[in-house]
């Protein structure tokens, strides 16, 4: 990845690097206590190759949200969605085609 996509890239992994742990996040309000409140089919994507607090950051809302699914990217870092996007859109077209299905 060059250019404009890994200026940004680059810029989102700074941000990211300096979050704290799972849980211990400092933006207002934290929302990890109400996640079992959501009612609607919930689809969490992260590469496997992205920072561990992230990819522990999404494992944790999938496992509570009660209708979530969790999908992990291979070979991918923070931004699956430009380093594999065909595969992005399958698993998020397969998610939508699985919840009209459930409908």
């Amino acid at each position: 990845m060059t250019g404009e996509a890994r200026e940004l890239f680059d810029e989102m992994n700074f941000v990211a690097l300096g979050l704290p742990p799972t849980g211990t996040n400092t933006d207002a309000p934290i929302a990890y206590g109400r996640l079992e409140e959501l009612s609607v089919p919930t689809l969490l994507m992260c590469g496997d190759l992205d920072l561990p607090g992230i990819q522990a950051r999404s494992r944790y809302v999938a496992t509570n949200v009660p209708r979530a699914t969790f999908h992990q990217i291979a070979g991918t870092a923070h931004l699956p969605s430009l380093e594999r996007p065909e595969e992005v859109t399958r698993v998020i077209a397969n998610f939508i085609d699985q919840c009209k299905a459930q409908q």
